[in-house]
């Protein structure tokens, strides 16, 4: 951030920055003038970071193309390393949405929403994107999240296409992609996410203004929380729905009941 005194320019210290602001926070001139402090002062009292030498990889699926992007970033900036085709109808979209990497960077693993009418999971391996196996989820399966072990995934059942009615969370264990439950949740669960123990999983209820949380020790529901505007509340337990027996005829489907 520099003055401009005329044709000259100069840097400002933090005391300059300070002098600048406090009037304006005195009178409550500037509102944001103390966020802005804090955020140039932070600026300020970083040490300098040499430029990084390595390199880092992201995964991305572009969900209208059927494709899955490997971006590597490093000390030049951002580039395309490699792109592959995703999915297996000819003539259809498939849709990945939602890829998570395993653990130990061995594998990663690639929703496939769009589908027949079930979506489902790939995985594939990362020193040659080969499709090491897959298995049949529920509707428009969305996001994704593994355990800190690598051993299970956890995929929301997006449901986008579908009637209003509870949906549910995949459970998959990736040695033999097979899946092991499929616990029924909320409407439009989205948003899969496990705490850092791997204990716990939550999700977000598009349609159903909750969170929802699962114990994945016993793969049931412990709780789900309100999270509508002056009602936010923690319950104990699945929520009540009205529509339960719409999705208990699905396969795989556990009963929270």
């Amino acid at each position: 951030m520099a003055t401009t005194l005329g044709a000259v320019a100069r840097p400002l210290g933090r005391a300059s920055i300070l002098s600048l602001l406090r009037p304006r926070l005195r009178s409550g001139y500037c509102p944001v003038a103390f966020t802005i402090a804090l955020a140039l002062f932070a600026a300020l009292s970083t040490p300098a970071q040499t430029p990084t030498d390595k390199d880092y990889l992201v995964y991305v699926v572009s969900e209208s193309a059927d494709k899955i992007a490997l971006i590597r970033f490093g000390p030049k900036g951002a580039r395309l390393d490699h792109d592959l085709q995703t999915g297996d109808m000819p003539v259809d979209i498939d849709g990945p949405h939602g890829i998570v990497v395993s653990p130990d960077r061995q594998f990663y693993y690639v929703s496939i929403a769009h589908g027949r009418p079930f979506g489902l999971i790939w995985k594939y391996s990362t020193k040659d994107d080969r499709v090491l196996g897959k298995t049949t989820l529920g509707y428009f399966p969305a996001t994704v999240d593994i355990t800190p072990d690598g051993n299970f995934l956890f995929i929301v059942n997006f449901n986008l296409h579908g009637d209003m009615v509870p949906s549910s969370v995949s459970v998959v264990s990736t040695p033999t992609m097979t899946e092991v439950a499929r616990i029924q949740t909320c409407t439009m669960p989205h948003g899969s996410r496990l705490n850092p123990q791997g204990t716990k999983q939550y999700s977000a209820c598009m349609m159903d203004d909750m969170l929802v949380e699962i114990d994945t020790r016993t793969l049931k529901v412990a709780g789900h929380f309100i999270v509508t505007r002056g009602k936010e509340v923690g319950v104990s337990g699945p929520p009540k729905v009205k529509a339960a027996n719409a999705m208990s005829s699905m396969p795989g489907m556990i009963s929270e009941r």
